[in-house]
């Protein structure tokens, strides 16, 4: 009897941890990612249609052939936003993709045509000199642009992770206090914090092409050239830790039962250290994952067994 006290009052506090397999992939998937995708577009459709206006006001007769492409462009973006403002990712890149992105491939042909194309070989120097330069003055706007849309995805990015770990913390030290041993929990936590967190933190900081590779280097779950996998990672953990409390408090348990989710346990921790840092394959991540769901089904299973014996 003693050992369903103490059970109990150690399920009440795993109840405190929410389910995490949603959470595996972390780069750019969740509403800060559309938002800085969005912006990064706005900054390039801000340069094409700066771009129209820099042609027509040299080459008047582009005029009709240019112009259109401003209302066609300005249509499409605030479609655009209306995916992004009721959070529809699927129509969203969809749009992107087949929509502005080729509307954009054609503008850039059209005006570099419009001035370059054999039907202006008759364009002054200077007149050709004069596009160059705005053409160059406008880059460089619409890059400070994309560098800030960056930055603003950074910051969003690390608030994301940064509020991942703080809640996890907040759930390991409700546990603590019940006397559960979660050491190999917290360190988990804290080797995200400083793996991952804030390198990507003090990378905001540096140039945008440093930023850009941070960007693609820190993940706190999967997605980047280098993934720290930390869901995994921390549900592995919480499963040895219930595990091992299990134990303690309870020397009846199933045998056969108890070894298959050690077995699940020990699979899932094989299928992940393999992995390492690379990205999920379709086949590791279901090598890690059903496992991890697998071990979690089993303990259950043998906790029930228990009670009920």
């Amino acid at each position: 009897m003693k050992f369903w006290k103490n059970s109990v009052l150690f399920v009440l506090a795993l109840l405190l941890m929410s389910p995490i397999f949603a959470h595996d992939a972390d780069n750019g998937k969740r509403e800060y990612g559309m938002q800085a995708r969005y912006d990064h577009i706005v900054c390039q459709t801000d340069f094409a249609t700066h771009s129209v206006d820099n042609v027509v006001s040299h080459v008047p007769d582009t005029t009709t052939q240019l112009n259109p492409y401003k209302e066609e462009i300005a249509t499409e973006v605030s479609t655009l936003k209306g995916y992004l403002d009721t959070g529809n990712k699927e129509e969203f890149n969809k749009y992107l993709k087949e929509t502005l992105h080729p509307k954009l491939r054609d503008l850039t042909k059209e005006i570099k045509d419009s001035y370059k194309g054999k039907n202006n070989k008759d364009l002054d120097k200077d007149t050709k000199q004069a596009i160059r330069d705005q053409f160059k003055t406008d880059k460089k706007t619409m890059a400070t642009c994309i560098a800030n849309t960056a930055k603003d995805f950074a910051q969003g990015k690390i608030t994301h992770m940064q509020d991942d770990l703080n809640e996890w913390n907040k759930k390991l030290d409700n546990l603590s206090a019940r006397g559960i041993d979660v050491s190999e929990m917290k360190q988990i936590v804290s080797d995200a914090q400083s793996s991952v967190v804030d390198p990507l933190s003090s990378a905001v900081s540096g140039n945008a092409d440093e930023l850009k590779d941070a960007l693609h280097k820190y993940c706190l779950g999967n997605g980047c050239k280098v993934n720290f996998h930390f869901f995994a990672k921390i549900y592995i953990a919480r499963l040895n830790m219930m595990l091992e409390h299990i134990e303690g408090t309870n020397k009846t348990l199933d045998a056969n039962m108890l070894a298959q989710v050690k077995s699940d346990i020990s699979a899932a921790s094989s299928a992940l250290s393999s992995v390492g840092t690379s990205a999920y394959t379709d086949q590791t991540r279901a090598a890690v994952w059903d496992n991890i769901k697998k071990a979690s089904e089993d303990l259950r299973a043998l906790i029930k067994s228990a009670r009920s014996g």
